[in-house]
């Protein structure tokens, strides 16, 4: 946090290093501060290009998710994907599009989140661009999968997802969604495979506490 606030000071992009600012606060567990800093941003800033480019509204559809408001990270998610569609480089609408797809999962909206991640996804391989979000988008996909019954569809995901987290690929919290990803999997297979699953638990447990993140701890808990 000191590294990021330092950043903030020198940079000349300052819109960029904050909304990074607020995510890791929300992790940090400092929710309401990380949300306060992304509203102040957003008043700071009309201009929808500039919005698109810092991806202020993508960023609080991903801090509003994590701390359980999920129609207001369905807002500023829509919201921030229309801006990137519009105004936004491929980096842009690969990142609005994978926090949406993650909000709209949890809103239980199969369909909408499906589409959306797989059009993220087709769009950072084929562009080769943003795909540090590529094993966070496939584990969101493997979890809709599953929420849909088609668990042969989850498993080959992650498969994939497993290999290029093993393969260094990808943001480390994103590593964390692989995770959880793999333990629901494992969970909702018949018969449960005890061993398999307290290895996943255990891997979650290991990876929770490497990133340290408030909000990532209280989700994996979800999982026991």
């Amino acid at each position: 946090m000191t590294g990021l606030r330092e950043a903030i000071g020198r940079s000349t992009a300052h819109g960029l290093c904050r909304v990074w600012w607020a995510l890791a606060s929300a992790h940090l567990g400092r929710i309401a501060e990380a949300e306060a800093a992304l509203q102040g941003l957003l008043a700071e800033e009309r201009e929808p290009a500039l919005q698109a480019l810092y991806g202020t509204h993508a960023f609080l559809c991903e801090v509003l998710r994590l701390r359980g408001d999920l129609p207001g990270a369905l807002a500023h998610g829509r919201r921030g994907v229309e801006l990137a569609e519009e105004r936004g480089s491929v980096f842009s609408r690969v990142e609005a599009a994978t926090f949406l797809g993650a909000a709209e999962l949890a809103n239980g909206h199969l369909a909408a989140a499906a589409s959306g991640l797989e059009g993220a996804l087709a769009l950072a391989r084929n562009r080769r661009t943003a795909l540090w979000y590529e094993p966070r988008i496939l584990a969101t996909l493997a979890d809709a999968k599953l929420t849909a019954g088609d668990h042969a569809g989850a498993r080959a995901l992650l498969a994939e997802a497993r290999e290029l987290v093993d393969r260094g690929r990808g943001w480390r919290l994103g590593a964390f969604d692989v995770a959880r990803a793999w333990v629901r999997l494992l969970a909702a297979e018949l018969p449960v495979d005890r061993a398999a699953l307290a290895r996943a638990l255990e891997s979650l447990d290991g990876l929770t506490a490497e990133l340290g993140s408030d909000a990532y701890r209280r989700i994996a808990a979800l999982e026991r």
